[in-house]
């Protein structure tokens, strides 16, 4: 009788077991966990305070497949794990095994940036790590003790890509096994290069920076979806909030808005961190005494600089814990609302204790503007007018819809063509750009060229630009070798500050066809030219002349090709990203500052050294100082003696090359 009711118990264990493993294979959060690492590190969403994020996971994973769903929009601070979380619910929908089986629609997922090259820094910097980090799991080979060795074992993920289906692994397509695939894609401005697709679910990354027409077309390919609402799929935008006004800012105003509250131990109520617009959490999650070596024996955790305050009974307890005891809240009311909506910023990262947070506020940090914080921090639209110019006035005001890159400018065209060069410590293949872009410290800033026309009075035109691959100075010198012969230039400027021994040698080589620029203040008349010192320079008041651009930009005579959108679309975000900051001097006078906002602005430093080329030449070397005095026509004047021909590495002082 025994022997048969331990049978039957051994029974009800495995029946058991097996319904918890069945309900855990339909959950992205324990399938991200078995099979995913990080950094390294096992991939954990559950316990150390991360389960408002597991929250969002498991809503999109499953919810947000049924018909009845809507589409998710999820607001989040820099730095807050969305370009991760896109990545894991990818391929959890790509080799979880529950898509394309029994009788169940393979998943096809379209995952669109702004511009592509966004995209492939998506699948190499975030994709293919979590895909080749994935645990290991045997393949021909079952000992384990082989298997722990590495021999005949495989990445899990990796084992799941269809190896027998033609280019099933780039960088923009991904087939996996039971018919399932991930594109990856841009929309450009309208989408248009993604409407021959057909897809089941789209992941919309740094939505924030979508033009609106493409937004509202790319949403075509999801009419056959299999999974979520008839005719509209699966939708889902990620995106680090901007202006508000925005097309994106209108989608999270349509939304739920849900916030995250978290749980309290002592009285079990729910109360908020983070309340929008309003700086309360700062009482919430307060200042502590507690030692910085403590261990909280109950937790295991140093809770020094994560005590957060119950506002209903006042218990001091650690943040993370209660963020695992909490719940999300919507703020919106209206049943109506279109978009399930979560907001997430830098308060809810476990890792990221008080002091870390207060010191990112304008008044702590050395170049945060109020614009940086409340929008990469805590996540919130901002309404102050701190960007002197944004992208899609740029767009209203500056393109040339049909007008493409220049390959070449002829010398016998007779046009006045000037090469803006900012000379960076990285090259555009390091860009962690996903994300969104994550923002580097000061000084980590990328190489860039401008090459400007001029072409009418007071307007100049982008023929080309390019951010450098690579950062060493022969292939610098190369690039710049190249676009002077190619467009024929008549002048070329680039800044003196991280390519000093650079700017020398190619002084030597294009004599006064190149010239160097160094920013400053304090400059009489904003600009002067130094022609006794080697290698020559222009200096120039910085801020006088980003204020100039800017009024140039306003009144769109600056033209931009936006015919190749994809390969100008990153300097159109460069050109936006200045921000405005108040400073006071020592009178007491207010002046404003322009300042490196959300993104990089080295285009957009090379789009001024191009225009510091065309004012050269149009005032005669900075000779006449008044622009209503200034020579609109500059091929009019004596240019720059003619050069036929050019030999790189020639310099007679160089004769080593």
């Amino acid at each position: 009788m025994g022997k048969f009711e331990d049978t039957r118990a051994k029974h009800r264990e495995d029946l058991f077991s097996q319904m918890v493993d069945g309900v855990l294979a339909i959950d992205p959060v324990a399938f991200c966990q078995k099979y995913l690492t990080l950094d390294g590190a096992p991939f954990r969403l559950s316990g150390n305070g991360y389960k408002p994020f597991a929250d969002i996971y498991r809503y999109i994973g499953v919810k947000a497949l049924e018909p009845d769903a809507k589409p998710v929009v999820f607001i989040k601070g820099r730095q807050v794990g969305g370009t991760t979380m896109a990545a894991a619910l990818e391929l959890f929908f790509m080799a979880s095994g529950l898509f394309g089986v029994n009788g169940k629609s393979p998943m096809r997922i379209m995952h669109c940036f702004p511009l592509l090259e966004l995209g492939y820094a998506y699948t190499k910097t975030k994709l293919n790590s979590l895909i080749k980090t994935s645990k290991m799991v045997a393949t021909d080979l079952t000992d384990k003790r082989a298997l722990a060795r590495g021999q005949g074992a495989k990445a899990y993920i990796e084992s799941k890509i269809d190896r027998a289906a033609a280019s099933s692994d780039s960088m923009t397509y991904k087939q996996f096994e039971n018919g399932n695939y991930l594109f990856i894609e841009s929309t450009g401005l309208t989408a248009d290069r993604i409407r021959s697709f057909t897809a089941d679910c789209m992941f919309m990354d740094e939505a924030q920076n979508i033009p609106g027409a493409a937004l509202a077309n790319a949403t075509k390919i999801l009419s056959q979806a299999k999974y979520g609402k008839v005719g509209d799929g699966v939708q889902v935008y990620f995106g680090t909030p901007k202006q508000k006004g925005s097309e994106f800012h209108k989608m999270w105003m349509m939304s739920s808005r849900q916030y995250y509250h978290l749980g309290c131990e002592n009285c079990k109520e729910y109360f908020p961190l983070y309340t929008p617009e309003s700086s309360e959490w700062e009482n919430i999650w307060i200042e502590d005494n507690i030692p910085p070596d403590y261990v909280d024996p109950k937790t295991g955790l140093k809770p020094h600089g994560f005590i957060v305050k119950c506002i209903h009974c006042g218990h001091e307890q650690d943040k993370r814990p209660a963020a695992e005891r909490g719940k999300w809240f919507a703020s919106n009311k209206d049943e109506n609302y279109k978009y399930v909506g979560y907001h997430l910023n830098q308060l809810f990262m476990p890792h990221f204790d008080r002091a870390k947070v207060i010191s990112e506020k304008p008044e702590n940090h050395p170049f945060n503007t109020e614009r940086a914080y409340q929008n990469e921090v805590l996540g919130e639209f901002y309404t102050g007018d701190a960007a002197p110019i944004t992208a899609e006035q740029i767009h209203d005001l500056c393109a040339d819809m049909e007008r493409k890159f220049r390959r070449h400018i002829a010398l016998e065209e007779g046009k006045r063509v000037y090469l803006g060069l900012d000379w960076g410590q990285k090259a555009d293949i390091d860009q962690m750009l996903v994300g969104g872009q994550e923002r580097q410290p000061q000084g980590q800033s990328y190489s860039a060229a401008v090459i400007l026309t001029v072409d009418g009075p007071f307007l100049l035109s982008i023929q080309f630009a390019k951010l450098l691959k690579k950062n060493d100075p022969d292939y610098k010198r190369g690039v710049v070798d190249e676009l002077m012969r190619r467009y024929s230039v008549s002048l070329a400027v680039g800044d003196i500050g991280h390519a000093n021994d650079l700017t020398y040698t190619l002084q030597k080589d294009y004599g006064d066809r190149f010239l160097a620029s160094r920013a400053g203040g304090n400059i009489k008349n904003h600009v002067k030219f130094l022609d006794d010192v080697f290698p020559k320079e222009i200096r120039f008041d910085k801020n006088f002349y980003i204020e100039e651009m800017f009024a140039w930009l306003k009144k769109g005579q600056i033209r931009f090709p936006f015919g190749s959108y994809e390969q100008i679309g990153w300097l159109v975000q460069h050109c936006s990203s200045m921000e405005m900051k108040a400073t006071m001097d020592r009178s007491g006078d207010i002046n404003i500052k322009y300042v490196k906002g959300l993104t990089q602005n080295d285009g957009f430093m090379a789009l001024i050294n191009a225009y510091l080329a065309y004012r050269y030449d149009a005032t005669n070397g900075f000779k006449i100082i008044h622009p209503d005095r200034m020579n609109n026509e500059p091929e009019q004047q004596s240019s720059i003696p003619a050069v036929l021909g050019h030999c790189a590495y020639m310099n007679p002082m160089n004769r080593s090359r």
